[in-house]
């Protein structure tokens, strides 16, 4: 894929630039697409169209450091990973498996409470995530899903350190309010 993209830059300095990018970014991008779309088909088309549409700008974004283009490009997959994902989701319901699973015969009433509480459990906790700033929603995605340490979210986010952590500790306390009153 980098090659095809490489063709379309003017010189050999632009081409090595974007390389670099590419090579740095290639595999947290590919992971954040996957994380949100789960399918690794699906997760490379959306990088792949990102890393077009820089190729389609690449004046607009020549000047920027590598650490301000994996922000960008942190973002903008995250974006377009959800978009796509609610497309796909609009147009097939289908009924998910594990809800038919504890529904047969072999499981006991109390497994069927059980899940049934977990996922409104579940619901609930992603409601009040849905409630939260994107900013506040990223810092969550990076260290919970991706599981990124609190230095990568720094140089990520481009904020200090002890920042992340300070907002961190912020958003679940601002998380756990948010179920305690639905709780209420």
């Amino acid at each position: 894929m980098i090659n095809c993209l490489l063709m379309d830059l003017s010189s050999d300095q632009d081409r090595f630039t974007f390389r670099i990018l590419y090579e740095r970014t290639i595999n947290r991008f590919l992971a954040i697409a996957k994380s949100i779309l789960r399918n690794q088909e699906d997760a490379e088309e959306v990088v792949h169209d990102v890393y077009t549409s820089w190729m389609k700008d690449y004046n607009t974004y020549r000047h920027k450091t590598i650490n301000e283009m994996t922000a960008l490009g942190i973002v903008t997959v995250r974006n377009r990973s959800i978009n796509l994902k609610n497309r796909k989701e609009k147009y097939m319901e289908t009924p998910s498996d594990d809800i038919e699973m504890c529904f047969t015969d072999h499981h006991n009433d109390n497994d069927v409470i059980d899940y049934i509480v977990k996922a409104e459990k579940m619901e609930a906790l992603k409601d009040a995530i849905k409630g939260l700033s994107a900013d506040e929603q990223m810092l969550l995605m990076l260290k919970y899903e991706l599981e990124m340490s609190y230095r990568e979210i720094s140089k990520t986010m481009k904020i200090k350190e002890n920042t992340v952590k300070v907002k961190l500790t912020r958003i679940k306390k601002k998380l756990y309010q948010s179920l305690k009153n639905m709780d209420s």
